[in-house]
């Protein structure tokens, strides 16, 4: 598969592969351990799906821009996985896009990708095996996005071809005005990824504490909602890099 076809391809594929290997366990008793256990491997996947991404999306610019890639060499890209690794790799692809389109608007319209989201988790588990096995954390998901997200989410930024426009974009936000409850799901979303991915828990005992799950924002501490963050950041490059693709033609 080359870079093109990758960076565009939508990685609720991976959710969707998850259910058909779950199919045939049935609903019993002895699948609730193997859901668990999918999640959590499908989760790693795709986050690795998305550092992937950024590099190959980085490598795609390189191609094309002769000083972005005496920088990109110069420098070490990192995992791509926190907040800030993504959020710079989409700061200079909107900086190619306007810089190569200078006389087209710039619209990122993340309220309309978390709309679609939702539709696609509701009809990728819907009476599933995972679903019902996972009764609490489905309906605190299906409350979590649309009450918490849809507030978030509340710009539709057409972004002009100024300088302040080319620096000072973000991926959650526009301007200085970052989104902060958004970074702090996607924050939350990587810091369980580096918990399973360094096994920081085995060591450890009675995790999480009373005081963790007391808190208000362990509602967070969700799939769905892990799934919800990872889908709205991959929406987002997907429809950056076609219109990228654009400019190039």
């Amino acid at each position: 598969m080359n870079n093109h076809l990758f960076i565009c391809k939508p990685i609720d594929d991976i959710l969707q592969t998850s259910i058909i290997a779950m199919d045939g366990i049935g609903e019993g008793f002895n699948s609730v351990p193997i859901c668990g256990y999918v999640l959590q491997s499908v989760f790693m996947e795709m986050t690795g799906c998305l550092e992937q991404k950024m590099k190959a999306i980085c490598w795609e610019i390189a191609t094309n821009d002769d000083e972005y890639r005496y920088e990109l060499l110069r420098n070490n890209l990192g995992e791509c996985s926190t907040y800030d690794d993504k959020n710079k790799v989409f700061k200079n692809l909107v900086k190619q896009i306007l810089m190569r389109s200078p006389q087209d608007e710039l619209s990122i319209k993340q309220e309309d990708y978390l709309t679609d989201i939702s539709k696609r988790l509701d009809d990728i588990f819907k009476d599933t095996n995972l679903q019902q096995n996972n009764a609490k954390c489905y309906q605190e998901y299906l409350t979590i996005p649309r009450k918490y997200f849809s507030s978030c989410v509340d710009y539709d930024v057409s972004f002009d071809n100024s300088e302040d426009a080319k620096i000072n974009n973000n991926l959650f936000g526009y301007g200085n005005a970052d989104n902060k409850k958004l970074k702090q799901i996607y924050d939350r979303t990587i810091y369980h990824r580096n918990t399973i991915a360094h096994n920081t828990i085995s060591p450890q005992r009675n995790l999480p504490t009373l005081k963790n799950i007391r808190d208000d924002d362990y509602i967070y501490e969700n799939y769905f909602v892990r799934f919800t963050i990872l889908l709205l950041v991959d929406r987002t490059f997907v429809n950056l890099f076609k219109q990228y693709r654009h400019c190039l033609t």
